[in-house]
């Protein structure tokens, strides 16, 4: 799995930027250091890719797509999030 490419990124940066806009969100950083901040998940999703797909159990494993391995680790991810465990 390789990096997203850098207009992918930017491109994602700023669509998160308009949601915490829209939501009145408080953002404690300079844009800069929070683009810092995307580059930094992208390289760890990168660097754990391996290790979560060879978590997951068979037959998921052998029979999930990529996108789909990906949405259940975003809404693993994100309960944990909001739940704060």
């Amino acid at each position: 799995m390789a990096v997203l490419a850098n207009a992918d990124r930017q491109r994602i940066f700023e669509e998160f930027m308009g949601e915490i806009s829209a939501d009145q969100e408080v953002c404690p950083v300079v844009k800069a250091d929070l683009r810092a901040a995307f580059n930094a998940a992208d390289d760890f999703a990168v660097s754990v890719a391996s290790t979560y797909n060879a978590a997951l159990p068979q037959p998921f494993r052998g029979a999930a797509s990529a996108s789909l391995k990906a949405r259940v680790f975003q809404k693993v991810l994100r309960e944990r999030w909001i739940k704060g465990v």
